[in-house]
């Protein structure tokens, strides 16, 4: 789902724009799995390892997913019968993807922290608008930005006390 909003945003960077989906993916949401207070890190083995696994699990999803989004894309252009079954999967895809997004988007700041939640899901959907209202680019750029800088400070913030155990 987030694919589909961020893939104009995207588009401009090809043939890497899976690669920063995937950046921008660990940087904005890397913060639910680098948590520093997870101990697991330092229990199973080398915290610094393990950490850049669970990095390396951000980008490796953001390459296959753009690949898998363009392969879609791809089938959805033409006019046969592949097409025709691909866009009817991709409709009924599109339900349990909106209540998946929706779940994760609740859980990223906690119940406790709905303000964590809105600044950093906020800015997808105001770049959807943005696209989908026709505004300046330049509107669902910035907003993409901020999303993925407080995200990103979340993310970068907790890593010295992951590293260095609490």
């Amino acid at each position: 789902m987030e694919t589909a909003v961020l893939e104009p945003w995207l588009r401009r960077i090809r043939p890497w724009h899976g690669l920063a989906y995937g950046v921008g993916l660990l940087l904005t949401f890397g913060f639910l799995v680098l948590e520093p207070s997870n101990f697991d890190f330092r229990r199973f083995g080398v915290a610094t390892l393990n950490a850049a696994m669970f990095a390396a699990l951000f980008v490796v999803f953001g390459v296959a997913t753009a690949w898998l989004f363009d392969a879609v894309k791809a089938l959805r252009v033409g006019s046969g019968g592949a097409s025709r079954v691909t866009d009817a999967l991709a409709w009924l895809a599109v339900v349990p993807a909106v209540i998946a997004s929706l779940l994760i988007a609740s859980s990223v700041g906690g119940l406790d922290a709905p303000v964590v939640t809105i600044a950093i899901v906020g800015p997808l959907l105001a770049a959807a608008i943005v696209r989908w209202r026709g505004l300046p680019a330049v509107f669902g750029y910035a907003s993409l930005a901020v999303g993925v800088l407080l995200g990103a400070a979340r993310t970068l913030g907790g890593l010295p006390d992951l590293l260095a155990g609490f």
